[in-house]
């Protein structure tokens, strides 16, 4: 029983200790990341954006497209600069499009992809 609360417990102070490091990870721009992906492969990164389109959501992943560039000009801003994210969640929330959030997590590259309109 002791063994099994030790193990806890040293699960606990991990999951601290990743969590903290998640609050210090890098904040690069769109522009930055773009240009110079291989130097943030494998690292950890943070953004804070909106979400523009819920791809898929079950009860432990989502996949979202999420904004992270807010250009104001004058009297109107606008999000722009989409990223593509993927994270196992908490099956007792949902993100919403339009939801204004900070994320943070490990880049794993860039991926191109094409949209396809259906007429």
């Amino acid at each position: 029983m002791e063994e099994q609360r030790q193990r806890e417990l040293a699960e606990k102070e991990r999951q601290e200790r990743e969590k903290e490091e998640y609050m210090h990870a890098e904040q690069p721009d769109y522009i930055t990341i773009s240009r110079y992906p291989n130097e943030f492969k494998n690292k950890k990164v943070r953004f804070y954006g909106k979400v523009a389109q819920i791809i898929e959501q079950n009860y432990n992943i989502v996949a979202f497209r999420m904004y992270v560039t807010n250009r104001c000009y004058e009297y109107d801003c606008k999000w722009n600069d989409d990223i593509y994210v993927i994270f196992n969640k908490d099956d007792s929330m949902n993100i919403l499009g339009n939801d204004e959030l900070e994320i943070a997590g490990d880049f794993m590259g860039i991926e191109t992809y094409q949209t396809m309109s259906w007429q």
